[in-house]
């Protein structure tokens, strides 16, 4: 598999109503968890269960998301992928092994692709499943760019995109 806005879409689709921020985070955090277990370097998919502490890490930055919905997401999401930049070596098992991974460089940019979406979403009353797949197309793109860089044996220092 590889990271699709598709997927994104149905994952967001799939969150459940709930009351509380810290609720709408933790559903927030695992759409994008399920999301994320697409991803692949070099064809090699993320180990099962690998992303608990990206996705901690995610909902621990995410707070302010019934005020500023979109500087949530952006916050969470860069948390996420700084610490999948640390356990790379665990969720992903590849050969060559990996020795460093590089977060996309569109992170900071989440926010600003999101609030447009959030206004016209709102502004045009569209129904769950059109509103979902406007944010996952905005979203979405965001998250490409990641660079895996393999190790030895030669060549080392080899840059691979996570897909």
């Amino acid at each position: 598999m590889v990271l699709t806005a598709n997927k994104l879409a149905s994952e967001l689709e799939a969150m459940v109503p709930v009351d509380t921020e810290a609720e709408g985070i933790d559903n927030f955090a695992t759409a994008f968890e399920n999301y994320f277990y697409d991803a692949v370097v070099t064809a090699i998919p993320v180990n099962p269960l690998s992303l608990t502490n990206s996705t901690n890490a995610l909902k621990g930055s995410m707070t302010g998301a019934n005020v500023d919905a979109a500087a949530a997401i952006q916050e969470g999401i860069i948390a996420f992928w700084e610490q999948v930049a640390v356990d790379f070596a665990l969720i992903w098992t590849t050969a060559p092994v990996l020795i460093a991974v590089d977060p996309p460089t569109g992170l900071g940019g989440i926010a600003a692709a999101l609030n447009p979406v959030f206004t016209s979403n709102k502004d045009l009353e569209l129904d769950l499943a059109a509103s979902v797949a406007q944010i996952a197309a905005a979203l979405h793109p965001t998250q490409l760019g990641g660079i895996a860089t393999l190790g030895p044996p030669p060549p080392a220092g080899t840059p691979a995109p996570i897909l």
